[in-house]
């Protein structure tokens, strides 16, 4: 493996600061959800290229091009999966930024280039990269303290109601994390991931 294609090694604390300095310069407003989309395209001028059975042939929702400038993604993700697709926006946002360094040193603009940079990395640097990016997208999408704001007013409501009783916690838990999917308008796996990270189960109690 080449000594360039390495990736950094970045503590989830690190990541979460670089995830707040983005929203600090890219969305002040702190909207929720994230309007990811606009930042993309208007803020830091990246195209979306909608690439055909992408998923199916390389086994990625989307990557972002050498020059920085493009992200390719399935193009099923536009027409038909909004949430996943704007997961994927923020996931290659994060190797911008953390990845940025890496990816300029490398001139790949078609899919057979990629995938042979891709082939310049080993699996375990390869995991170090998508985990950094996958973090960071979270921590976009859904910031910590939208997240605790949200998930306050949630459980006050459910509470106030008596929806839910302790026989009954998991399955609380389950519709909670649905509801604030919906909010953030991400998957409900995020948020469980998100959630998990800050530990906010232990922190919160029903």
């Amino acid at each position: 493996m080449p000594d360039d294609v390495v990736a950094p090694y970045l503590s989830y604390d690190k990541i979460r600061y670089k995830a707040e300095e983005f929203l600090l310069h890219q969305h002040p407003q702190r909207t929720i959800p994230v309007p990811i989309e606009e930042i993309v395209e208007f803020n830091l001028g990246r195209v979306s290229v909608p690439i055909p059975d992408l998923r199916r042939t390389c086994d990625v929702d989307g990557f972002l091009t050498g020059d920085l400038r493009s992200n390719m993604v399935d193009a099923s993700l536009l027409a038909e999966q909004e949430r996943r697709y704007r997961f994927t926006l923020a996931h290659e946002v994060g190797h911008l930024i953390l990845h940025g360094d890496v990816y300029r040193r490398h001139a790949f603009h078609s899919i057979s280039v990629w995938k042979a940079f891709m082939g310049k990395i080993s699996d375990e640097e390869h995991r170090w990269f998508e985990s950094h990016a996958y973090a960071f997208a979270g921590l976009v999408l859904v910031p910590g303290d939208d997240l605790q704001r949200y998930l306050t007013k949630t459980m006050e409501w459910i509470q106030r109601r008596g929806i839910f009783s302790e026989t009954h916690r998991e399955f609380a838990w389950d519709w909670i994390e649905d509801a604030l999917a919906e909010q953030f308008s991400v998957s409900r796996e995020v948020i469980h991931r998100r959630m998990d990270k800050d530990r906010l189960r232990e922190r919160f109690s029903m």
